[in-house]
């Protein structure tokens, strides 16, 4: 090829008229594409100096919550960001087909400016595609900036905004969101705020709990100095009915957090590592006793028998590869090398003895909290609390579920007090 090259030039050189017509040709080629040619170089030039950030949202989406307002927040922070130049067309968004130029289209840009965003010159574009549903692209051009730098202190300020406005929402609103883990999507619940004086244990083990966790979040700073896990997890132990699933409510209640519920046989690693990762959440992990059953369940089923002679720790570990994720990763996500600074994870079960020794390990656990029936004297200051008065005579080892739906009764107007000195009284000999 090279030697192609070199004897076509000697022959140009030897030739005049060959010559005129090649160079004439390069010139006519040069100016028809003159264009092109600069929008090359400017290009070119462009991704030397700059770099792009797109960020698109729509009126139908299918994201998760966290990822929609992330994008609001970017939104808003480009939107208050200093404009040093800027225009902008007013829209009529119910008319779908816009003619620009005498063309009729669907997208089109409706804003451009020049702004500085986080100390650095950016050029921000803005368009709309109106086809089937509202969509909305802002395009920022970065310029002379490094651009792992500039997106880590983007992502700074929208998560600093984004925990702003969820402290403020959390305060105002009088509900807590509870999530799914355990599918790629989060499916969204809420249940009404619940006051801790609504729950009652004895010797008030709730609100040891609830003080022990907000000792954690209020000293993160001895964790660092210390270069200690920064990560929290209870035990919460005992029969059923007998307020684990309350109390837990009232943890996020009085934390102004929300609740993810982890279905261990869902969820996979990747599910369970985002949720940890999400701020401002507590992460439950209910009935981690019920996989023993899951697996007796699952070998008696193709075998007909269960194996002699395997623990706990093994049986639990087979129900979790059924599906979803295995106790060395669940470990490894509260206490290992997974274990995300900050998140704060509340296990439950009604049978402790059934247990692997591993999650209850010295260190595993910063809290383990025994619920049991009620002595007299609790039963009778929740009594007293939601209906007014004490009554004689009251029994111990109340369940308190039970008290519960007949205090509920009561108030109701479904039972009378004669129906809990019933229920609930020692009878006079």
């Amino acid at each position: 090829m090279a030697e192609f090259f070199t004897q076509l030039t000697e022959l140009l050189k030897q030739n005049g008229v060959l010559s005129t017509v090649a160079g004439g040709s390069i010139i006519v080629w040069l100016v028809g594409n003159i264009k092109s040619i600069w929008y090359t170089l400017v290009s070119i030039v462009e991704s030397l100096i700059s770099f792009v950030i797109v960020n698109t949202y729509e009126d139908k989406r299918t994201l998760g919550y966290d990822v929609q307002e992330k994008q609001r927040m970017f939104d808003e922070l480009v939107n208050e960001s200093k404009s040093l130049w800027e225009r902008t067309r007013n829209l009529d968004l119910s008319d779908r087909g816009t003619e620009i130029r005498g063309k009729r289209c669907s997208m089109f840009t409706y804003g451009f400016s020049i702004k500085v965003i986080l100390g650095k010159i950016v050029f921000c574009y803005r368009s709309i595609d109106v086809k089937q549903t509202v969509t909305a692209t802002t395009t920022l051009r970065v310029f002379f900036a490094r651009q792992k730098k500039f997106l880590d202190r983007l992502n700074e300020e929208i998560l600093r905004r984004m925990n702003v406005m969820l402290a403020q929402q959390k305060q105002d609103r009088e509900w807590v969101s509870v999530d799914t883990a355990g599918s790629g999507m989060y499916m969204y619940g809420r249940k009404y705020k619940r006051s801790l004086d609504t729950i009652f244990t004895n010797n008030n083990e709730h609100i040891e709990l609830v003080n022990s966790v907000k000792s954690f979040i209020d000293n993160e700073g001895t964790y660092k100095r210390l270069s200690y896990p920064y990560s929290y997890s209870a035990l919460l132990y005992g029969k059923p009915g007998c307020g684990k699933s309350s109390t837990i409510l009232a943890l996020a209640s009085a934390l102004n957090r929300d609740i993810i519920y982890v279905n261990l046989s869902k969820t996979t690693l990747n599910e369970l590592i985002n949720a940890l990762n999400t701020p401002n959440k507590i992460l439950v992990f209910e009935d981690i006793d019920a996989l023993h059953s899951r697996v007796a369940e699952n070998r008696n089923s193709e075998n007909g028998e269960e194996t002699p002679g395997r623990t706990i720790g093994e049986e639990m570990e087979e129900a979790l590869k059924l599906g979803g994720v295995s106790l060395s990763e669940i470990l490894n996500v509260t206490d290992g090398l997974l274990a995300s600074d900050g998140s704060i994870c509340i296990f439950t079960t009604n049978h402790i003895e059934r247990l692997d020794p591993a999650l209850l390990r010295a260190g595993r656990m910063n809290k383990t909290v025994e619920f049991t029936y009620l002595d007299a004297e609790t039963a009778n200051r929740m009594v007293k609390h939601h209906l007014g008065y004490e009554v004689d005579g009251m029994m111990d080892d109340v369940k308190p579920a039970e008290l519960q739906e007949m205090i509920l009764g009561i108030l109701l107007g479904e039972k009378t007090r004669a129906d809990l000195e019933e229920k609930f009284c020692r009878k006079a000999a």
